[in-house]
């Protein structure tokens, strides 16, 4: 085994909460010794890093999606310019596996735009076709609620029966044995939606019984806020779950800017470890059609592009979309990505869209479901800054993309700007903050490797992976805006030894 010392100026450990000089030594892609002190050059492979350029843990986005994107792109470069090279993903119920002839076409649909067939079945066949990629971003899947369900008893609104039920504990419990670091819920998209307490109950025993995380994108993020906190703490307690992770924490919609206390108070949930990530953007963003009134509301992407051909249902989805929402809220709602012609008004904010299109904001947004359901994203500007901040410099939570692996081209569609800034505007944010640069580099490295239990990543020490990132504080930063989202963030390189 070749043998590779890195001689630093500074190391932050992602352990010690200070910052040292030293020498790390590697071998076979793992840390043999970690040296404090100052050192020289010894050797010709021996590797001298700059004045100003800090030794970190390879960043981890503790919560991201690029589960398909990554092999479309597999330089990942939005994510590698910021340090990161490690991802938890399959969140909000979403993950590529288990696949069967009940699931498959349906999510080969919802991936069409990177072109990528999918082949696989679990989670071992999954990461087989991830490693023959050679992708930059390793990737560390959950298994997602939805895509489970889906793969026992398909998308339809339903009860499952005792046996449908056994089944998805059966694959649940399987996955999770391959390797899978948890269970993600997506209570808000179909369909998980469906799914009665006892079900999540019923799964989340399983994933007691491994000692392992569930993920919660929660049913509510603003009106019933804390009644979906509240549920969610009910039946994780009465399933025995020792770890609860709470995605993206925020509250939704100025009327509930308020209800903060509510996710604090969860957090410091006496019978659970309770812990959350965060995103450092006023923005959030997801599917347009999550923003459709009942009975649409409980409807799959297919299914919503086929019935809206209909002129009669189309109709009764425009009056029941423009009774329910204002003027004042199509402002706030930022067109993120569209199949064409509506690509044109991507970045736009729905009311000046639809003035431009000569029609209403319900019934542009209808006819850019109708067009791609599946492809059509917005930005909601509605979420509380300060609120965010609050969350950020929370003990157990740790910042979260809640975005997929790009590069610069939008060949395969279009970016939030924390896709290509959310670390470094988390790093930002938590130094204006007066939290010290080991600390920040902890909360971006070992905090979310040890919420995950990834014991070999996220540290600086003997037996831990050697993948670092070198980050010059002084240039980190976040460039990406909506206007140019795809812009990578300066002053991060990741590399591996």
């Amino acid at each position: 085994m070749k043998i590779r010392r890195l001689i630093c100026p500074g190391i932050a450990d992602g352990v010690n909460n200070h910052i040292y000089s030293g020498r790390v030594t590697t071998a076979g892609g793992i840390i043999q010794s970690v040296e404090a002190g100052d050192f020289a050059v010894e050797a010709p492979g021996d590797i001298l890093l700059e004045p100003g350029q800090l030794l970190c843990p390879a960043f981890v986005d503790a919560h991201g999606h690029s589960d398909i994107s990554v092999m479309a792109m597999p330089e990942a470069v939005g994510k590698q310019a910021q340090g990161i090279a490690f991802e938890v993903s399959g969140n909000c119920g979403l993950s590529p596996f288990p696949l069967t002839e009940k699931n498959r076409a349906h999510l080969q649909e919802l991936y069409r735009q990177y072109q990528i067939p999918l082949t696989w079945s679990d989670h071992d066949s999954y990461q087989n076709e991830l490693r023959k990629r050679n992708c930059a971003l390793e990737l560390f899947s959950l298994t997602g609620h939805n895509t489970l369900r889906a793969a026992v008893a398909g998308y339809e609104k339903k009860h499952l029966s005792a046996s449908e039920l056994q089944d998805m504990q059966l694959l649940l419990d399987k996955e999770l044995s391959a390797g899978s670091p948890g269970l993600s819920l997506g209570l808000l998209y179909v369909p998980g939606c469906f799914a009665t307490p006892e079900e999540l109950c019923a799964l989340l025993q399983v994933v007691a019984r491994h000692n392992k995380i569930c993920t919660v994108h929660l049913k509510s993020e603003g009106n019933e806020l804390e009644e979906a906190l509240q549920e969610t703490l009910q039946i994780a307690r009465q399933a025995n779950l020792t770890k609860l992770h709470l995605s993206h924490l925020k509250t939704a919609g100025a009327a509930n800017h308020h209800k903060l206390p509510a996710i604090l108070q969860a957090l410091q949930t006496p019978y659970m470890r309770v812990t959350g990530d965060v995103y450092c953007y006023d923005a959030s963003m997801t599917q347009l059609s999550v923003i459709l009134p009942a009975p649409f509301d409980d409807m799959d992407d297919i299914k919503l592009m086929q019935i809206l051909q209909q002129p009669e249902v189309f109709e009764q989805a425009r009056q029941g979309l423009q009774a329910q929402r204002s003027m004042e809220y199509w402002q706030q709602v930022r067109l993120i990505s569209a199949a064409a012609p509506f690509d044109a008004y991507c970045s736009m904010f729905l009311s000046q869209a639809a003035q431009k299109h000569n029609t209403t904001p319900a019934e542009l947004c209808l006819q850019i479901i109708r067009q791609d359901a599946a492809g059509a994203r917005a930005a909601f500007h509605t979420l509380s800054k300060k609120n965010m901040e609050l969350l950020a410099a929370h003990a157990a939570v740790v910042p979260g993309s809640d975005e997929s692996a790009r590069n610069t081209s939008y060949d395969f569609g279009i970016s939030h700007p924390r896709g290509f800034g959310n670390h470094p505007t988390y790093f930002a944010l938590r130094r204006s903050q007066n939290c010290n640069i080991a600390g920040i580099v902890r909360e971006m490295s070992a905090l979310p490797a040890e919420i995950f239990d990834l014991p070999q990543i996220g540290r600086i020490q003997s037996g831990c992976r050697a993948v670092f990132t070198v980050l010059n504080t002084g240039e980190y930063c976040a460039r990406s805006t909506f206007a140019a989202p795809h812009t990578p963030a300066v002053g991060a390189k990741v590399i591996t030894l």
